[in-house]
């Protein structure tokens, strides 16, 4: 049909124009962080745009569903200002009609999403650890820059005066690591790092140096001189961290627990948001030619935002306990849902007749209120 191929043209460009602009603001995000990274010597270069390409990916859950909402607002909202909507509804052409047809589009771009949060997005974080993992296994690969303090994971400071060609050696070396109990000052003429056998937990092999330790403040000092020391730099990563949003879908129901039940509920409510956000987008849509095709895109954007986060803060409860598994993040659906049905009553029946009888018995009260002062 000619309307709904014209709507579906203006609806899938404007998804396009606004997904090509929310993909850019996160690709400049991305690689500055990335950027800095790399210029502090923690990420090779050429493994930049791999990270990149992957991010990219497991975003793409968030960013499509935003840009297809949007789209629908912006699309419907440009109809009403040019008084398209108004020949198509003198035409028999309503709001059911262009529901219906929103709905088939809505399957369509849930179906693409469904794909990204289920099979793409997991195997994009497994890729993303794997090249972690083969960094931290890299010697030349730290974080170390020479000419610089740097920091590492129990509160220790180290500076490294040089370093060789293949950035592995390194020259001239001041460690301190501060405690409550005591206090440690490490020098070394050379060093290099080391992985243990795991390849996870990374160490600084010192060579050729003198180990000082005391209390701070205190006259006891110990000095001991070393052929080789090794200082913990980088101590294996939470096994939780790295797998939960890596894992697959069978692997999250055999695991069964809160925070792996609340992964795949997460997973399962982006799609499913979209079935709900689309009839949203078309009843918030109604402008007047004086407002704007724009009018609406505040509202639009606070309740995306909202119901966004309120959907991480459910996951989170769910994690801590707070709240039950069963019931999860399906309360967040449940309001939407509900919100869409009173909108859609509004739109296209008006008022509910108790609610109007109510508004009419206040209206009648606060003007025989005026009427007797």
């Amino acid at each position: 049909m000619i309307i709904t191929r014209h709507l579906y043209r203006e609806i899938l460009s404007t998804i396009l124009a606004l997904l090509s602009i929310l993909v850019l603001i996160y690709i400049s995000h991305r690689l500055i962080r990335y950027l800095t990274e790399a210029a502090s010597g923690g990420l090779p270069s050429e493994y930049i745009y791999q990270l990149l390409s992957l991010k990219l990916i497991g975003v793409l859950t968030v960013l499509v569903p935003l840009a297809f909402f949007l789209a629908i607002l912006l699309t419907l909202g440009r109809l009403y200002v040019d008084n398209e909507m108004t020949v198509l509804s003198a035409c028999g052409v309503g709001l059911p009609f262009i529901l219906n047809r929103l709905m088939y589009l809505s399957v369509l771009i849930g179906t693409f999403v469904a794909i990204c949060s289920f099979i793409l997005s997991p195997w994009a974080e497994q890729k993303i650890e794997d090249i972690r993992l083969e960094l931290r296994r890299m010697p030349e690969i730290s974080g170390i820059a020479a000419g610089r303090f740097t920091s590492f994971h129990n509160g220790g400071t180290f500076y490294v005066e040089s370093l060789s060609d293949d950035q592995r050696i390194m020259s001239d070396i001041f460690a301190a690591i501060e405690k409550p109990e005591r206090s440690t000052v490490v020098t070394a003429k050379s060093g290099y790092q080391k992985a243990d056998d795991e390849g996870m937990g990374r160490y600084l092999v010192l060579q050729q140096g003198q180990r000082y330790e005391g209390k701070a403040g205190g006259l006891d000092l110990h000095l001991t001189e070393f052929d080789e020391h090794r200082l913990l730099i980088s101590p294996q990563p939470s096994q939780r961290e790295l797998d939960l949003q890596a894992m697959d879908n069978e692997a999250l129901w055999q695991q069964g627990d809160r925070a792996a039940m609340a992964e795949l509920q997460m997973r399962l409510a982006i799609p499913l948001g979209i079935l709900l956000l689309a009839p949203l987008a078309v009843l918030i849509s109604h402008t007047t030619p004086r407002q704007g095709r724009y009018a609406r895109l505040f509202v639009a954007m606070l309740i995306y935002f909202s119901y966004n986060n309120l959907l991480k803060i459910a996951q989170k409860w769910v994690i801590e306990g707070d709240m039950p598994v069963w019931l999860g993040l399906w309360w967040v659906h449940l309001i939407l849902l509900i919100s869409v049905l009173i909108l859609w009553q509004k739109t296209l029946y008006g008022l509910p007749k108790w609610l109007l009888r109510y508004r009419k018995r206040k209206v009648g009260v606060t003007a025989l209120a005026g009427s007797s002062s």
